[in-house]
């Protein structure tokens, strides 16, 4: 085990010093921030709703793509069962 550095002849602080080091106000800033859970930040809401809004924008991109090919080969299969035999 270390010994101990123990000072017995501390020179005090005055009480300038003691009032300059008081910033109460930046320690429940950083409390603040410990107790709020994520949800409750707006960054939160601000990265799911980009991402909900991601998600649908591509899904729905897709889809009509999806879906102007399905159409397109619909046409085509009833383009050749139309058109007569040439010969």
């Amino acid at each position: 085990m270390k010994p101990k550095k123990i000072i017995l002849n501390r020179t005090e602080f005055s009480s300038n010093c003691i009032q300059n080091r008081q910033d109460f106000n930046s320690i429940l800033k950083q409390i603040e921030l410990i107790i709020k859970p994520p949800i409750k930040r707006p960054y939160f809401y601000g990265a799911v709703g980009f991402s909900s809004l991601a998600i649908a924008f591509f899904t729905l991109c897709l889809n009509t793509q999806l879906n102007e090919k399905k159409i397109i080969k619909k046409n085509a299969l009833k383009s050749e069962k139309i058109q007569p035999e040439a010969e």
